[in-house]
């Protein structure tokens, strides 16, 4: 997890925080990341950066979903799919 603060409804996550810390998975022989959900803030900077980067991480991206959120379910698979 990119996040430096416990506040995670207001830290921006830069892409320079996330690509740190894949520089670092990838210097410990990490070649595996799960990330839980497919948003904005997080898994697709995440994957952005990965390609943008050249990182030989592989991903699995994970689908939030919530049993009381159609609508926001809906959404979060869209994005995961995308």
């Amino acid at each position: 997890s990119p996040f430096r603060t416990s506040n995670r409804d207001t830290e921006v996550i830069t892409r320079a925080m996330i690509l740190e810390d894949l520089q670092l998975l990838e210097q410990a022989g990490i070649g595996w990341i799960r990330l839980f959900d497919s948003s904005d803030q997080v898994a697709r900077q995440t994957l952005e950066v990965i390609r943008q980067e050249g990182l030989s991480l592989r991903v699995m991206l994970g689908m939030y979903v919530n049993p009381n959120a159609e609508e926001a379910n809906q959404a979060e698979i869209a994005r995961g799919i995308a």
